[in-house]
């Protein structure tokens, strides 16, 4: 996988300023694999798309991540620091990257027999037009799972809530890139933690920082010598930066 360019930063951004995050995990997504079709990198698993964002942050950004966290025991503020070894789930168990290894299971218990799929951006995409977080659930539970009781089918809405538990468990380990979690702990009062990593949100804050900064750059270096937008993007950041620098001298 290719680093990103200046021009597909400026145009990954352009594409996703003001979407929602599915749609802008998709928009990263398609510059990630643009062999693939858009009615593919929609039906990927949430799994799937977010280890291709991460190997886009590993080309483009680097490994290390760095962060804030607030201290939930004493809201203290933390700078968190981690590689993309931490946040890589393992390569044991799951779907690939392209293709279903294991995302799809069956779950037996007691007298009920539940046969799910992980989701994908495009069950995400039906269920957030839904005004609730109940009745985005239902959208995903009438997509990604079958039910059937003592052999007669019945509504997955109507599950016990242990069942839905063992499902939504099943379906982290049939697809762990797509439930990460970083152990973090406080330095001040030594409370130990686990928080979510949403590598879509990390990357788009990355993008769209980067976006800022070429804009800027872009404004002063064509105010300052009239060159083209196009002119500027081409130039190494190494280049750019040392032009205004001098222009500042």
């Amino acid at each position: 996988m290719r680093a990103l360019s200046s021009n597909d930063v400026l145009r990954i951004w352009e594409a996703a300023e003001g979407r929602g995050h599915v749609e802008r995990g998709l928009v990263m997504l398609r510059e990630a694999r643009p062999d693939l079709a858009e009615d593919a990198c929609c039906d990927l698993t949430i799994g799937q798309r977010d280890a291709h964002l991460l190997d886009l942050h590993m080309t483009t950004f680097g490994r290390p991540f760095s962060c804030v966290a607030i201290c939930p025991e004493c809201s203290e503020r933390l700078e968190v620091e981690f590689t993309a070894d931490d946040v890589h789930a393992s390569a044991s168990g799951g779907a690939d990257r392209d293709g279903a290894n294991s995302n799809e299971g069956v779950v037996r218990w007691e007298d009920y027999e539940v046969a799910f799929r992980v989701p994908t951006s495009r069950d995400l995409l039906h269920a957030r037009t839904r005004r609730s977080v109940p009745e985005a659930r239902g959208v995903l539970l009438s997509r990604c799972v079958s039910a059937a009781r003592a052999g007669v089918a019945c509504d997955p809405a109507t599950l016990p809530e242990e069942l839905t538990t063992r499902v939504a468990d099943r379906m982290r380990v049939a697809d762990p890139q797509a439930d990460v979690r970083v152990e973090l702990s406080c330095p001040d009062c030594s409370h130990a933690w686990t928080a979510d990593f949403d590598v879509v949100s990390y990357l788009w804050t990355e993008i769209r920082a980067t976006a800022s900064r070429l804009i800027r750059e872009v404004h002063e270096l064509a105010s300052r010598y009239g060159w083209s937008e196009d002119a500027i993007l081409a130039l190494s950041h190494v280049r750019r930066q040392m032009y205004l620098d001098w222009g500042g001298a």
